[in-house]
């Protein structure tokens, strides 16, 4: 499933993850086998942890200065709530559509404000953005390797 290479920059990383999350809610939200949601819900659970490393520990710190703060801020905030509601979720023995729904939303909100507010105006600037994203590409990639390593995930994941 999974279409990265060492050579993917930093940017499509993150958009190949939010697919990613958005593919396993529709798992989720499309089964009523209780086995494979629950398995669903954890690798979602995976790459969320996952993505929260990479996006706002890694990503969002080397490019603050590039984009207003309050985007940063802003996305931060609705994937903390995205979080959230998948630790309600998986908590759940009956998971109601109207909660899933809600993380579909929160999902989906995060991903339209950080890919419309973060990534098209870092994609728009000039060649030092480009230089930055190719360094930072390259420690991007070793961590989710090492995310991968520590969480026992296999790379066709």
């Amino acid at each position: 499933m999974s279409y990265l290479n060492d050579r993917t920059n930093a940017i499509e990383l993150l958009r190949t993850e939010h697919q990613q999350m958005r593919d396993l809610l529709r798992v989720v939200t499309a089964t009523d086998d209780l086995e494979q949601r629950h398995t669903a819900l954890n690798q979602l659970s995976n790459a969320v942890c996952m993505h929260t490393e990479l996006e706002q520990r890694l990503f969002c710190p080397s490019v603050v200065r590039h984009i207003r703060y309050a985007h940063l801020q802003r996305s931060s905030e609705e994937f903390d709530q995205f979080h959230k509601a998948l630790d309600d979720i998986k908590a759940m023995d009956d998971v109601g559509q109207e909660m899933v729904a809600l993380a579909e939303n929160l999902l989906e909100k995060h991903i339209f404000d950080t890919e419309e507010l973060l990534f098209l105006p870092i994609e728009n600037r000039c060649s030092d953005v480009t230089y930055s994203l190719s360094q930072l590409s390259a420690r991007m990639h070793a961590k989710k390797r090492e995310l991968e390593k520590r969480l026992g995930i296999s790379k066709a994941s």
